[in-house]
């Protein structure tokens, strides 16, 4: 119920932005009116390579969320990106942002990853924000894969989120410099994206989140932020991914999720932001907690099954360092760890299924430690080098991964 009011106030908020946002629209196409017209139209083009042993990408402990947590083999496409970005009004904005998969472990296909209209008509540094759009929350959940230092996201947020924590709903935030910079949030969504799942009801009022960030200046060319943020969901079912390879699936019923999560970021540069010199550290923490309903099918035949109450805790971070050595030129280390303590009662094994089947006990934790280099071969170019030494598998694997990314733009 909460959630709802909650919502609600939100979207009256909203619509009140639009009200206002758009007094003084010319209707006639002239003036303010004529931005909607000319939308800023940006393409991102992905191309891989990958060399490695196995290319196959599991996190025992964790229902899978189909995060793309490794490259295919050999050459690839990759993820591109078409960007939509436009004014209806000086104080109303919209953004598309559809996502291209070449094939590989996506299978290929366009998908809709963010659509939604930004109204700053209320003032006071408030934006509210209705669509389809990534969470607020933590460092790097906001930010595309074409945005972010490494070619693979961290392992916390492939457990948790599937890569990132994605919704439909209403997001209003308040930014401020009172001494630091203050940023807080709030959102309310459908509750349907990874961890959330699905209500028989279809209310899809069940997703929310809050979030704060702070954040200022240290001398001259320094800068720190820090983050604190929260989610939570209820759900009728949650699917997973499963592990396709061997034709079985995993789903919780009647769950609950609980994130918090923690972020520090400090640059230092010393020859001015995005020169030589420049070094940046970031680190992200995240708990979750959820429980629920555990339903495991060895085979799809619902004959060797798995049912139990799941009672789950999971924690991950990561620990990077980007530095720039030479124009044009970086070099980043990261290190990252997740684990999981899941407890599994009431256990039912049917069939020639066994509770260690369903892949929800981690006896040690996953980690990676990850170098890159790359370099801006041009304005609207980039070409990385990453290697991975990977321990979030039964088996440990060194890979390989180069990227090169485009950014075309126009009107």
């Amino acid at each position: 119920m909460k959630k709802t009011i909650l919502c609600t106030a939100i979207c009256a908020a909203f619509s009140s932005g639009m009200v206002f946002a758009a007094g003084g629209h010319d209707h006639g196409g002239h003036g303010s009116g004529g931005m909607a017209k000319n939308p800023s139209i940006s393409v991102e083009l992905e191309g891989r390579y990958a060399s490695q042993e196995d290319a196959h990408f599991h996190l025992d402990g964790f229902q899978d969320a189909g995060g793309e947590g490794t490259f295919a083999n050999g050459f690839s496409t990759g993820h591109s990106a078409i960007n939509f970005v436009g004014k209806m009004s000086p104080n109303l904005s919209g953004m598309l942002h559809m996502g291209i998969s070449g094939g590989g472990h996506e299978g290929g296909g366009v998908h809709v990853e963010e659509a939604y209209v930004d109204s700053k008509a209320l003032g006071n540094g408030i934006n509210v924000r209705m669509g389809q759009f990534y969470s607020g929350i933590g460092i790097l959940n906001s930010m595309h894969g074409h945005m972010q230092d490494f070619a693979t996201a961290p392992l916390v947020y492939l457990g948790l989120f599937g890569g990132h924590l994605e919704d439909t709903g209403v997001q209003a935030t308040w930014s401020q410099n009172v001494g630091v910079n203050v940023k807080l949030g709030v959102e309310a969504t459908t509750g349907t994206g990874f961890p959330g799942g699905t209500n028989a009801d279809e209310t899809n009022t069940e997703g929310l989140a809050v979030f704060a960030k702070v954040g200022g200046k240290v001398g001259a060319n320094g800068s720190w932020s820090a983050g604190v943020s929260m989610y939570s969901s209820a759900f009728d079912e949650r699917h997973g991914d499963g592990h396709s390879d061997d034709g079985s699936s995993l789903h919780i019923e009647n769950g609950e999720t609980d994130v918090t999560g923690f972020d520090l970021a400090y640059t230092m540069a010393p020859n001015g932001m995005g020169k030589t010199g420049e070094i940046s550290l970031r680190f992200e923490y995240f708990i979750r907690d959820e429980n629920g309903g555990l339903h495991y099918d060895a085979d799809g035949g619902g004959v060797n099954m798995v049912m139990a109450d799941y009672d789950g805790e999971q924690t991950g971070y990561y620990l990077d360092a980007i530095y720039s050595f030479m124009p044009s030129w970086r070099v980043g280390l990261r290190w990252e760890s997740l684990e999981a303590d899941n407890t599994l009662s009431n256990v039912v094994e049917m069939g020639t299924a066994v509770e260690d089947d369903t892949g929800m006990h981690a006896h040690e934790p996953s980690e990676r430690m990850t170098l890159m280099v790359d370099v801006d071969s041009s304005p609207s170019s980039k070409v990385r080098l990453q290697y991975m030494s990977d321990e979030s598998g039964h088996m440990g694997e060194d890979r390989i991964y180069m990227q090169y990314l485009v950014s075309l733009s126009g009107s």
